[in-house]
């Protein structure tokens, strides 16, 4: 394929990326594609078949971009970095870290969830191989949330989850329900759920006279 015919292909696949994640695959026409694309919709045809394929090669590119920019070692190297950090400097870099990417990448983000519900397939990949690549990490989070807190990593795990769901709510507010939000609001929401829970774990940890 000249470097002509990819340039149009991509075009249409990242006009399509759009589209879907924004109205959903059935409601989303080969012709609203090609305008999006700013061809002719018979164009489209000269590179799929039909809008399936179109769809096909859509979640095929969105794994493998994913893939790509779920880097592990790179979110390893910045936990590292940042582990002896006080233990709400260190939660909200990685917030912060997960936001950047979850923006960034939420459209394909959007289209692989969507097509999991009815590609079996696609789960197992998903699980295989973006699952596995994060749990890794995770345990980590965990174990240093821990022992930063002195907590259990029963709980580490429940405040991750409190953090990370923090993180998700602004998004899918910003990307689904088209509350305005920018950068400056998220950091100041991630800042009181860190004050509350540092705070708490005080609190618990003082009660208990130890670990909870």
């Amino acid at each position: 394929m000249n470097n002509k015919k990819a340039t149009t292909k991509v075009k249409i696949i990242n006009a399509a990326i759009k589209l879907i994640a924004l109205n959903g695959f059935n409601a989303t026409t080969t012709a609203s594609i090609a305008k999006e694309a700013g061809i002719s919709d018979t164009i489209i045809f000269k590179y799929f078949r039909d809008k399936q394929t179109l769809l096909r090669e859509i979640v095929q590119q969105a794994m493998g971009q994913l893939l790509d920019n779920i880097d592990i070692t790179a979110l390893v190297q910045k936990v590292e970095l940042s582990k002896d950090f006080p233990t709400r400097d260190f939660l909200k870099i990685i917030l912060m870290d997960r936001f950047e990417f979850m923006e960034s990448n939420f459209e394909l983000v959007k289209i692989v969830l969507m097509e999991m519900q009815y590609n079996e397939e696609l789960m197992v990949l998903v699980e295989n191989k973006l699952f596995e690549k994060s749990y890794e990490i995770v345990d980590l989070i965990e174990q240093l949330i821990a022992g930063k807190m002195g907590i259990t990593i029963e709980r580490a795990r429940t405040v991750l989850r409190i953090c990370f769901g923090t993180v998700v709510t602004f998004v899918i507010q910003k990307h689904l329900l088209s509350v305005r939000i920018d950068c400056s609001m998220v950091e100041k929401e991630i800042d009181n759920v860190l004050d509350i829970i540092m705070v708490s774990s005080a609190q618990i940890s003082q009660s208990s006279g130890g670990l909870s």
